[in-house]
């Protein structure tokens, strides 16, 4: 059989042009964006959830999360109340920065949200909200193109017609079945199979008042002779475990619709409840830890080890920029506060550089907690092993929370160097004005090289 040059040359062609095809396709599938789901439970301390070593089942569905995934062990709040912590969440700015510092007020337009980077990066994007602290109202629905923040009266917890000042339509918040329907029908219903999708979804149930439904408290009884804190801290347990099981069933949906592996979930909170551990029955006037020490964790089949544990404190600040480095997108994290720890995340011998961990409560009445008077604003700084709360109205607190977690050792007047070098760390943001409110940063050249070297620009 003689020689066919011109066939031999066609055939060659035809390989090549096959083994491009699949260069290209596997650089298509490299390059193809993952989904990613969002979820923040309000009012959830990281010290009750089972998936944190608390001795009752409140979160199996976050321990088997887990278990698919990464932990991060010390996870902190920027603030104990709702509005801003989700300022920052999607933002990455700190509440001095993007100027929403207490509920009810307004997220202004300074900075990008996530939601309109990810739009702009081609991601479908909604938000199913919990309550009306969220409402499109305050602005935390900039960017998404869905969100669904109606909430009918029957079946809300707090029947109120009127909040901060803010006329409520009808009902303040909503159950977490209702939540989770709401966010399956746009998984099953709305979602754009030609982009991926970006979607939050806020769980209210854990907030007071505590009321869970009868199948979920009959799992957490309480002995007869339990005082009324008990009960009510059962109460909170059982409607913690009933969000953990809405949260799984919302997982289910991902798995029927097949895209469990194609999907990032990011399961956190937006602060804790102090359940009277210093005083305080709900949140909002405090900084220790039952107040800002949060649940958060990562599942992303095939790219994340399973069940590691992240030992490095991280703040909710860091989240949106850790967020767009994971979907590699290059563009924004730097104009953050916060800084990424996508690097821990994906390579399991990576932990870099640690970073102090800052706090930060708005203004509040005076009030009595505890024999004390509390008033205003207040700051904290976590940095190693040390944690140290200060304000104008309120003493100086310093706590060493390897040897005290349960922070009752006030030692600031036996380390008057710590409480030295922290307050140096404080001063930039203690002194920092919101770029919306007229008046600038007016930092010292000392101040703006400390945050610079922490890795916060201006």
């Amino acid at each position: 059989m003689g020689l066919d040059p011109v066939g031999a040359i066609t055939r060659s062609v035809e390989a090549f042009l096959v083994a491009l095809l699949m260069v290209f396709a596997v650089a298509c599938e490299q390059a193809k964006l993952p989904n990613l789901l969002l979820i923040s439970l309000d009012t959830v301390r990281a010290d009750h959830c089972s998936a944190y070593g608390y001795g009752r089942s409140t979160t199996p569905v976050l321990e088997a999360l887990s278990a698919e995934g990464i932990v991060c062990d010390a996870a902190y709040s920027v603030s104990p109340i709702t509005a801003p912590s989700h300022a920052t969440l999607f933002t990455g700015l700190m509440p001095q920065t993007h100027g929403l510092r207490v509920n009810g007020e307004r997220l202004s337009d300074f900075g990008l949200t996530l939601a309109e980077r990810l739009t702009a990066a081609g991601y479908q994007t909604a938000g199913v909200a919990g309550s009306f602290v969220l409402n499109r109202t305050f602005g935390l629905d900039r960017g998404f193109e869905f969100w669904d923040d109606y909430f009918p009266a029957e079946g809300s917890k707090h029947p109120s017609s009127e909040w901060m000042g803010h006329e409520v339509p009808a009902g303040f918040d909503r159950r977490a079945d209702q939540t989770t329907e709401i966010a399956a029908d746009f998984l099953r219903d709305s979602r754009d199979p030609d982009r991926p999708f970006f979607l939050f979804v806020h769980y209210f149930e854990p907030h007071g008042p505590y009321v869970p439904p009868d199948r979920w408290r009959k799992d957490f009884p309480c002995d007869q002779g339990s005082s009324e804190l008990e009960s009510m801290v059962s109460a909170y347990d059982a409607g913690l475990a009933f969000t953990d099981d809405e949260v799984g069933r919302l997982l289910k949906v991902l798995d029927e619709m097949g895209s469990t592996e194609d999907t990032i979930v990011i399961v956190t909170a937006d602060h804790g409840e102090g359940l009277m551990t210093h005083g305080a029955m709900a949140h909002g006037q405090h900084l220790y830890d039952e107040a800002v020490r949060i649940p958060l964790m990562f599942r992303w089949p095939n790219r994340l080890a399973e069940g590691r544990k992240l030992a490095p404190a991280v703040s909710l600040a860091d989240l949106a920029p850790t967020i767009l480095e994971l979907l590699g997108i290059n563009e924004g994290a730097q104009e953050m506060d916060g800084r990424s720890f996508a690097p821990w995340l994906l390579s399991p011998s990576v932990e870099g550089v640690t970073f102090p961990v800052f706090m930060f409560r708005g203004k509040v009445r005076r009030a009595v907690v505890e024999k004390r008077w509390i008033e205003g604003e207040r700051f904290g700084v976590l940095d190693g092993q040390w944690k140290f709360l200060t304000s104008e109205s309120e003493e100086d607190e310093l706590f060493d929370l390897e040897a005290d977690p349960k922070e009752r050792m006030n030692l600031a007047s036996s380390y008057p160097q710590e409480v030295e070098r922290l307050e140096l760390l404080l001063n930039p943001w203690v002194r920092m004005k919101s770029p919306t409110d007229g008046s600038g940063i007016t930092l010292s050249l000392e101040e703006r090289q400390i945050l610079e070297a922490l890795g916060y620009g201006f």
